[in-house]
């Protein structure tokens, strides 16, 4: 026999299966011989040994399992779009983008975004807007499916102090948490969580050591002292 995975199975963990063999007694020519009573076994899984008799039955009867492995993931990456003068100019604008990736088995709701922006020399500055959104890929539902994007947008009006650092840089990390296809969320299950990566960065460094790249989106600034 066959089945096909469903999402529902993948979200529980596993499918149990069992089945019931029944038979009438018959002769020859197949006809039921009287007296005889049919007889009935359930399914014993010969890899299971806690050999469960059920109440009136003459054998084990342990089900079979097939545990299903679940993998909450997600990938983050963030571009920027620097509409920066040369030297850099107090109200410049820097745009930024974020798209969150459900790569995992599981649908994820609840979905966060820490952001962190840092001048250049490594002091904490504030997005000017955002992150604001988001625009999902998929059915607007607030649930991240899988293989579904949500995609934000935040931006940063360059001051001074980034300017004197000669940069920004800015990081986000997204959680999402496990649900079935209900939206519930699934007990014992951790959550999906990602530092972004700035795809135009080949660096590939591995920050929080997830096995991913979590560079940093670092804009620089052309700094220009002058005196008349």
């Amino acid at each position: 026999a066959t089945y096909t995975i469903t999402q529902q199975d993948i979200a529980a963990g596993g499918i149990v299966n069992t089945a019931v063999a029944s038979g009438t007694p018959s002769d020859g020519a197949g006809n039921a011989i009287p007296g005889l009573d049919p007889v009935t076994d359930i399914s014993d899984d010969p890899n299971d040994s806690t050999d469960t008799t059920p109440v009136g039955a003459a054998s084990p009867a342990d089900p079979t399992p097939t545990p299903l492995t679940r993998t909450p993931e997600l990938r983050v990456t963030k571009t920027a779009a620097a509409f920066v003068s040369t030297p850099a100019a107090i109200g410049d604008e820097i745009v930024y983008e974020i798209i969150v990736e459900n790569t995992g088995n599981i649908d994820l709701a609840t979905i966060s975004l820490a952001d962190t922006l840092t001048s250049a020399d490594g002091m904490p500055l504030s997005l000017t807007s955002g992150p604001g959104g988001p625009v999902e890929s998929g059915v607007t539902d607030g649930v991240l499916s899988i293989g579904e994007t949500f995609t934000y947008a935040a931006t940063f009006i360059v001051d001074q102090q980034a300017i004197n650092a000669g940069g920004v840089d800015n990081t986000v990390v997204a959680t999402g948490d496990p649900v079935d296809e209900s939206g519930t969320p699934i007990d014992g299950l951790p959550d999906a969580f990602d530092t972004s990566d700035d795809p135009a960065d080949a660096t590939q460094s591995d920050p929080n050591g997830d096995g991913n790249p979590g560079d940093p989106t670092s804009v620089p600034l052309v700094r220009a002292p002058e005196l008349t």
